[in-house]
């Protein structure tokens, strides 16, 4: 639970202020800082950022518009960002947010820059009703990792190829080498979200269980499926910039939904090497099409806590990219035989 005054959302320890730079100021971010922003993502990554919109201005202000972007910053005397930690809803007014782009200038790392902006991030979760964080954090190592497994964090899934190669992590070393960077999935509850009945595969069912007893919310898995219907309204985004594909299901209906068979194979030409596709778990369809996923390749992603409308099971398939688990660096209770499980077993299956 996360408690107000300055408790770290990603941490139970109380914020103590270090001995270093106090001029840094903490505030909300606003689309004046949009520009400066962008400057600090190329001073910690270069080009190399796997969010693409954090070098988009105009993709940034539309996210603070909606209000779907809750994002603090550090800032200079000179007003100039040096550090940034946000999340995002996946619609305007959701339980849950998934967190993104935790970084700080490689002039300002060491201070607990990101400790005091998160501060201010759980006061801010609180006020927007957010009730938990979804979390896709680096293997290349485990220093992000380590304060959310702190804070109560539980791993539901590792993505193997989520970052391009050759991301550079200024002045933090890794091994990947050629292969692309796979993440840890954490999800970290601030307050028990509502009970759901969910429809995973058999196959899926004991495990996404497990993740809810140590989560401490209340899942109840439906056996019985219905495949009424095939067809999904589905969300489609082809990044060039991180190499990924997402394929997100709704399980509202729209003017035209497609079958997923049909949608995947009209929009082949234009994947990357890494696809996603997110199922809604609350829909009777779900089990089916998660099934027919893995008859096609894609293999266990993560396990998406949220919302009725929310609640996904990602799959993922890796397409002429060369991944390598083994560097996965992981700090979650019984995260070795998670990664294994994923790395191993699930992706040699299917």
């Amino acid at each position: 639970m996360v408690q107000r005054g300055d408790t770290c959302c990603f941490t139970t320890l109380p914020y103590v202020a270090p001995n270093g730079p106090d001029e840094l100021a903490i505030r909300n971010l606003e689309p004046s800082d949009l520009d400066s922003l962008i400057e600090c993502v190329r001073r910690c990554y270069g080009d190399s950022y796997p969010e693409a919109d954090f070098y988009d201005r105009d993709a940034l202000n539309e996210q603070l518009i909606t209000g779907r972007l809750i994002s603090n910053i550090a800032v200079t005397p000179e007003g100039g960002v040096a550090g940034h930690i946000g999340a995002r809803t996946p619609f305007p007014g959701d339980l849950v947010a998934d967190s993104i782009a935790g970084f700080v200038d490689p002039a300002y790392r060491g201070h607990r820059v990101i400790y005091r902006a998160g501060a201010a991030m759980a006061r801010r979760f609180l006020d927007r009703g957010v009730r938990g964080l979804r979390h896709c954090t680096t293997g290349a190592h485990d220093r992000t990792q380590r304060p959310i497994v702190a804070a109560g964090g539980v791993a539901t899934g590792v993505l193997l190829g989520h970052a391009p190669a050759g991301t550079d992590f200024r002045e933090i070393g890794h091994d990947f080498g050629n292969a692309r960077i796979g993440v840890v999935v954490y999800y970290q509850g601030f307050e028990a979200l509502p009970p759901l009945s969910i429809h995973p595969p058999t196959r899926y069912a004991d495990r996404i269980e497990a993740f809810a007893r140590e989560i401490g919310i209340e899942r109840t898995i439906v056996s019985e499926h219905t495949a009424s219907s095939e067809t999904f309204a589905a969300e489609v985004h082809h990044d060039r910039h991180s190499g990924i594909s997402h394929f997100r299901l709704t399980a509202e209906r729209a003017q035209e939904d497609r079958a997923l068979a049909g949608l995947l194979e009209a929009e082949a030409s234009r994947c990357g090497p890494v696809g996603y596709v997110d199922v809604p778990l609350c829909d009777p369809r779900a089990a089916r099409q998660i099934d027919w996923l893995a008859e096609h390749g894609f293999f266990f992603g993560a396990w998406l806590p949220g919302t009725a409308k929310s609640e996904m099971l990602r799959m993922q398939r890796i397409v002429d990219a060369e991944v390598a688990p083994e560097k996965i660096r992981i700090n979650a209770r019984g995260g070795n035989e998670l990664l294994h499980w994923i790395a191993e077993v699930e992706r040699a299956q299917h």
